[in-house]
């Protein structure tokens, strides 16, 4: 029988079998300590969810934004099926 060991990185999960590549992965992650929020901007229609997050990294000011996207196809089918349980209990 032979022992194995394993590395998790705490962020994303990734399983490495070398110490040093875990926490390589593990440092090179941007913490949500090191994030600010910057903006966010509702859209008509949207939902209770913002369209559009924008963050800036604290250290060094890199933007990013995050788009929320509706799958039309599972947005459709969602909304007959809520529909649906509507008319069951009439």
């Amino acid at each position: 029988m032979r022992e194995l060991i394993q590395y998790k990185c705490q962020y994303c999960g990734q399983i490495y079998s070398i110490e040093k590549a875990c926490k390589y992965c593990e440092n090179n992650h941007i913490k949500k300590e090191e994030l600010e929020l910057w903006d966010v901007e509702f859209t008509k229609g949207s939902q209770s969810f913002p369209h559009d997050i924008y963050l800036k990294t604290i250290k060094d000011g890199k933007e990013i934004i995050y788009r929320y996207q509706i799958d039309r196809e599972m947005a459709d089918f969602e909304l007959d099926e809520l529909k649906n349980r509507k008319e069951e209990l009439k």
